[in-house]
């Protein structure tokens, strides 16, 4: 996995990489303005206007989030919220993601998340048999926050997961953002 600033195509929001490069978009700015963001790659991607390598710190961070999903979709949250009204610059804009992607990952000990399967199949997301990273819980909406396989945060309702009493109880505690 490397992962690259990018800037994205102007048409379709495909970020510009050799032919049979898979990407994953793993965090950009809230404002519809942004033309970039931090993208996974499958292959190392020559540095090019359009594709700026990050740190070495900054890759050893998103490869250990690779391992926490969380971190990277409760990151991904903080900065298209951060910047929902204006576009940084890309600087800022990595300082901020890393900034946020430590904070998630360094608080992993401390927060109860729940591993848990999905119990139903509705419209392929999520997808019975599968776990997926549970982050909280409303009794008031009977709903649950998820994790997706590209670390984007998703609402269902609670019937969605196999969850215990306890690990709900858990999970409906309020956490520090």
């Amino acid at each position: 996995m490397w992962a690259h600033f990018m800037s994205l195509a102007m048409d379709d929001g495909i970020p510009e990489v050799p032919a049979g490069t898979r990407t994953l978009l793993l965090a950009r700015p809230g404002s519809d303005t942004a033309r970039w963001g931090v993208f996974a790659v499958d292959r190392p991607v020559s540095v090019s206007p359009h594709a700026h390598p990050l740190s070495d710190e900054a890759l050893k961070l998103i490869a250990s989030a690779f391992r926490y999903p969380p971190a990277l979709a409760l990151a991904r949250d903080d900065v298209d919220a951060l910047f929902d009204r204006r576009t940084p610059g890309m600087d800022e804009f990595v300082t901020r993601y890393v900034e946020c992607l430590q904070r998630h990952v360094r608080a992993a000990a401390e927060v109860p998340f729940v591993f848990a399967e999905a119990v139903a199949d509705k419209n392929g997301a999520p997808s019975r048999g599968q776990f997926y990273w549970v982050l909280s819980y409303s009794a008031l909406n009977r709903s649950v926050q998820w994790v997706s396989a590209d670390f984007t945060v998703f609402e269902n309702a609670v019937s969605d997961f196999k969850l215990s009493p306890q690990q709900l109880a858990a999970l409906g505690r309020p956490r520090a953002k």
